[in-house]
C-alpha cells in the first residue's frame, strides 16, 4: 500500500516549474485575470455610453434643426439657441445655422451677432454668411491667405474693392485658381 500512495503522490506532483507556480499561485491569476476582464468591460460600457450620448446630442439638434428652419417661429429659435447653454460643444454650429435662418427670414439685425459669434471651424462660413448678407464688419482680404475657401474669397474680395486693388486681387486670383468658375463669371462679366 505504502508503494500505490508513492505512486500516487508522485503523479500529483508538478512535473516542471510552470506547473509548480500556476499551481501555488493560480488564486491570484485568476483574480488578475478578472480583474483585467472588468476594467476592459468597464472600458467599453464608457465608451458605448460616450457614443450614445453623442448620438443623442446630433439627434436632438437634428430635430430641432428641422424645426426651426421649417417653421421659424421665435420659440422655435429660442429653443433651438439654448443648446448653446446646454451643450456648448455646438454652440458655434448652433449660432451659425440660427443666423442662417435669419438671414432667410430677413432678420439681418437679429442674424449679425449670432454670425459673429460662431467661431471654430465655423467662423469662415459665418464670416461668409455675413459679408455675402451685407452684415458685419467682414474684410475678405483676411481670408485671401488663411482661408479654407480660396477662391471664394478671392471672388468676394474682388467685387468688394476696386481700381488698382480689384485689378490686384484678379491677377492673384488668375495664377492660384485659373480654372475656377467664379473667375470665369468675373472674365465674362468684364467682357
Amino acid at each position: 500500500m505504502s508503494r500505490k500512495k508513492q505512486q500516487q503522490q508522485v503523479e500529483e506532483e508538478a512535473v516542471d516549474k510552470m506547473d509548480l507556480f500556476l499551481a501555488e499561485h493560480y488564486k491570484k491569476l485568476l483574480a488578475g485575470v478578472a480583474v483585467l476582464l472588468i476594467l476592459f468591460l468597464a472600458g467599453y460600457a464608457f465608451k458605448t455610453m460616450q457614443a450614445s450620448k453623442n448620438d443623442l446630442l446630433a439627434s436632438k439638434a437634428g430635430q430641432l434643426e428641422m424645426i426651426v428652419t421649417m417653421s421659424c417661429g421665435k420659440n422655435q429659435l429660442y429653443n433651438y439657441l439654448a443648446m448653446t447653454t446646454e451643450y456648448p460643444a455646438v454652440g458655434d454650429y448652433v449660432n451659425l445655422k440660427a443666423g442662417e435662418v435669419l438671414l432667410v427670414n430677413g432678420d439681418k439685425d437679429g442674424a449679425a451677432p449670432l454670425l459673429a459669434t460662431a467661431g471654430g471651424d465655423y467662423k469662415e462660413l459665418a464670416d461668409g454668411l455675413a459679408f455675402d448678407a451685407g452684415v458685419g464688419n467682414i474684410n475678405p482680404e483676411t481670408y485671401l491667405t488663411a482661408g479654407k475657401m480660396g477662391a471664394l474669397w478671392y471672388y468676394r474680395a474682388y467685387l468688394a474693392s476696386e481700381g488698382d486693388k480689384q485689378k490686384e486681387i484678379l491677377e492673384t486670383f488668375k495664377v492660384k485658381y485659373p480654372n475656377n468658375e467664379l473667375l470665369q463669371q468675373i472674365e465674362r462679366w468684364d467682357g
